[in-house]
């Protein structure tokens, strides 16, 4: 079992969070029985209205779009936010534009971010009333209702440790799915866009930006994808934490709806605008970027018409950073810039890249239930192989454990170990997966390319890769993968000095973590 030794792993989490959330922290409170323990997480808070359950407990924050150093968003719990009353976050808490809207026989309400701050004028716009959060190892689950229409937010961040490819696309997937809850038929629409706060730390940095239309001879399947890039990037350099290099996208399709719109431009126009007309205008003004504006916002607009009684539709967005070339390494012939893996397996084209991935969704989300489904099961197998861990009888987690208490937003303290320890593990497994960035080896007389060298980025302080310290404790959750358990990351590390040599064991790591 590989679980016991990633518990040190996971506890990075409750780490990066006590850095970044200034009410919570995460301690484990030894019971007098030997092994056993119990997580719990502190925050100050007083719950919002119509506060949502939490399944299986509320963390101080929940991964959205999590795959790099550089796609690192959140939601943040504290002083009882969900993600409809707090913005979006970076890793380090400063404030990402990401909202999204559905508007119902006219009436639109907000599930994602407090953009109707600036829209207090538009009566037509209300808050979607939060139901219910959950998340496991690859999702984050948020259902809201807007009027008649239940509408589920679902953030999906891959975790496959054993699929190379797929785990080194930089992108995410949103899916937005809506069900009538009255057994009437109802007009729905789906609104969601981004703004240059992914990618611009500064206000004042100029961007550029473009749509494109990928080719497809299925209109249902034919993507549409922003652009948004530094007019004068700076490879390998990044400014409070942000790249100056790269592309942010966010693309989205047809898919089940009757038609889709585009527009970019001044948030407050943009937005009201199609809470007034419930459309986008397809086309994308040019907005100057200064201190006094907030930027230009990139959206798309989805009509799914009537929405039968018991039936659902939804719309899937993906976003990402991506960066080509990614890393700059040091070998004995000089700095060298290396790729990012995804070349090695679906070519250097991007707007091929972001293709494959958004109609790889339905193989994707088959991967992911199965590897959710090991892991659960190993934290299940650990407990009933070694019964003094748990202090409880039931070994299932459950999310009708204290439920009272999650009503209200509050962390639990009542959780059963088993369930504890899965709900620690799940969350941290998207933090830890996506903190790397996987790369094409340079080629040299010791190295194959077959395999991709692993870097690790240390965002929580001086911004290094690959210290030691860093690099051994997640090591022990790729365990779960036959080629990462040859220890990439180490390996780049010993790259240089021990030509030939490419591993180092975990048991080094967790003896002499310094």
């Amino acid at each position: 079992m590989f679980l016991l030794p990633w518990l040190v792993a996971a506890l990075l989490w409750c780490g990066v969070q006590e850095a970044v959330w200034k009410g919570g922290w995460c301690v484990i409170r030894k019971k007098n029985s030997g092994h056993s323990h119990r997580y719990l997480s502190r925050l100050a808070a007083s719950p919002a209205l119509n506060a949502p359950t939490y399944t299986p407990l509320r963390p101080p924050a929940l991964p959205l779009a999590v795959r790099s150093p550089y796609l690192n968003a959140w939601s943040s719990t504290v002083d009882g936010n969900t993600l409809n009353t707090k913005s979006a976050i970076f890793w380090h808490g400063k404030d990402l534009g990401w909202v999204g809207l559905v508007t119902v026989d006219g009436v639109s309400y907000e599930y994602l971010s407090i953009a109707d701050r600036d829209l207090s004028h538009l009566n037509a716009l209300k808050k979607a009333i939060p139901l219910k959060v959950s998340y496991d190892s690859q999702y984050s689950n948020f259902t809201f209702q807007a009027g008649p229409v239940e509408l589920m937010a679902s953030f999906l961040s891959l975790v496959l440790p054993t699929d190379l490819c797929r785990t080194s696309i930089p992108l995410s997937y949103l899916t937005v799915s809506v069900k009538n809850t009255d057994n009437q038929s109802h007009d729905v629409r789906i609104y969601n866009d981004i703004d240059t706060q992914w990618i611009a730390a500064d206000r004042n940095m100029s961007l550029v930006w473009e749509i494109l239309q990928g080719p497809s001879s299925d209109s249902n399947t034919s993507l549409h994808t922003w652009f948004l890039s530094r007019k004068d990037p700076q490879k390998f350099h990044e400014t409070a934490d942000y790249p100056d290099w790269g592309n942010f996208t966010f693309s989205s399709a047809l898919g089940q709806a009757e038609t889709m719109t585009y527009e970019s431009g001044d948030p407050i126009l943009v937005r009201s605008q199609y809470v007034s007309n419930h459309r986008l205008g397809n086309f994308s003004h040019m907005t100057p970027m200064d201190s006094e504006n907030q930027g230009p916002i990139f959206a798309f607009s989805h009509n799914l018409t009537s929405v039968s009684p018991k039936a659902s539709k939804h719309v899937t967005y993906t976003l990402g950073l991506v960066q080509n070339p990614v890393v700059q390494y040091l070998t004995t012939k000089g700095l060298v810039p290396l790729k990012p893996w995804w070349t090695s397996c679906y070519g250097e084209d991007i707007a091929s890249m972001i293709a494959h991935h958004y109609k790889d969704l339905g193989e994707s989300q088959r991967l992911v239930y199965e590897w959710e489904n090991q892991l659960r099961s190993d934290v299940k197998s650990y407990f009933k192989e070694n019964p003094s861990a748990s202090s409880s009888k039931s070994d299932t987690p459950s999310s009708n454990q204290a439920k009272t208490s999650q009503r209200v937003g509050a962390a639990t303290l009542d959780l059963n170990e088993e369930a504890a320890y899965y709900s620690i593990l799940a969350l941290s497994t998207r933090q830890i997966m996506g903190a790397y960035v996987l790369t094409v080896p340079p080629p040299t007389k010791h190295e194959k390319t077959s395999e991709p060298l692993m870097f690790f980025k240390e965002i929580s302080s001086n911004g290094n890769v690959n210290t030691v310290d860093v690099t051994c404790t997640p090591s022990t959750s790729s365990q779960y993968s036959p080629l990462l358990t040859r220890s990439r990351s180490i390996a780049t590390i010993l790259h240089l000095r021990q030509p030939g040599a490419n591993s180092i064991s975990t048991r080094t790591c967790l003896s002499e973590p310094g």
